[in-house]
């Protein structure tokens, strides 16, 4: 009887952290875009900085040869991009508001010529759309229900 209780046991917390690990999977999306300069012309090699704002957590990526750039897995949350490459003014987008399983395009993001120590912060901002899927999702607050 000891046997099949421990059994019990060790599958009842193998099925718990699988549940939890499949829920965490399912909230998360991604997040992508592509730098260009004023000509429109593509960037490769930028650094593109994805920030929790809550957390202050940071990752980092770099453009690809086609100037794009993709986080995946990001959290629900609220976020700040900041793209910098050399020979160019800094962009930092604030107030990146991230709903679960969200995959939000930032599309063009346009750095000017200038010093790497100048930054054009941009935080008055329209809604962002979820374009890479039909998927749609809301939060739902304990009011509502």
């Amino acid at each position: 009887m000891k046997i099949s209780v421990l059994r019990f046991a060790h599958i009842l917390i193998l099925t718990t952290i699988l549940a939890l690990l499949a829920h965490a999977q399912s909230i998360t999306g991604s997040l992508n875009g592509t730098v260009v300069d004023q000509s429109n012309q593509i960037l490769a090699g930028a650094s593109v900085t994805l920030t929790d704002d809550r957390t202050k957590l940071s990752r980092v990526t770099t453009t690809n040869d086609s100037g794009g750039f993709i986080f995946q897995a990001v959290l629900p949350g609220t976020y700040s991009v900041k793209v910098e490459q050399r020979g160019f003014r800094s962009l930092q987008r604030q107030n990146i508001i991230f709903s679960a399983n969200d995959k939000l395009s930032l599309g063009d993001l346009q750095l000017s010529v200038g010093e790497i120590s100048e930054t054009v912060t941009t935080t008055a901002e329209g809604a962002l759309i979820q374009t890479a899927s039909s998927e749609h999702s809301a939060q739902i607050t304990s009011k509502q229900l």
